[in-house]
């Protein structure tokens, strides 16, 4: 969380010092939008797995079938935007399937997360995408508060959640 809350914030600047403005101007927001669908699609591992090792691959390949359409429609409508649609299309896929296979993992016996836990990843992908969005609007010294802020919150509430985990024992 906080590694995609930073990379979110900061991907403009980091982009500019690696291959320069002019990619950076072009680039920049695309990878602070991808960074709200990498974060998604890390959580989506855990059910994932977990739904594979109850021996249940069918669930998750019916999952990928049924995004299939909805993601092309999605990418036939955000297409004219240029490369930042396709951007919001694939992360907006990438929470979707999070979404479907956290649900159905209960649901085929293979739910290893906790409703409170599932509640603090869903915070994890606001606190990504807000980054993103914050550092999309402020430019300058004000990016940098955001980001900070943001990345102090990510790893304080990381943290709480690792506790915790680890307190219960649950797993």
């Amino acid at each position: 969380l906080p590694m995609c809350v930073l990379f979110a914030g900061v991907a403009e600047p980091l982009m500019s010092w690696w291959l320069g403005p002019d990619f950076a101007d072009k680039s920049g927001d695309v990878a602070a939008i991808l960074a709200v669908g990498l974060f998604a699609n890390c959580l989506a591992q855990i059910p994932f797995a977990a739904i594979q090792a109850v021996g249940r691959s069918d669930v998750t390949g019916k999952i990928h079938l049924a995004e299939l359409p909805l993601y092309f429609a999605g990418l036939w409508a955000l297409i004219p935007l240029g490369i930042r649609g396709v951007a919001v299309a694939w992360s907006v896929r990438a929470i979707v399937d999070a979404a479907s296979l956290f649900g159905l993992s209960r649901r085929v016996g293979a739910g290893v997360v906790g409703r409170d836990e599932v509640k603090a990843m869903w915070f994890g992908v606001l606190l990504v995408g807000g980054t993103a969005m914050a550092a999309l609007s402020f430019k300058g010294p004000g990016q940098w508060l955001v980001v900070s802020l943001a990345i102090m919150g990510a790893t304080i509430g990381a943290k709480g959640w690792l506790s915790r985990i680890a307190d219960t024992g649950d797993r």
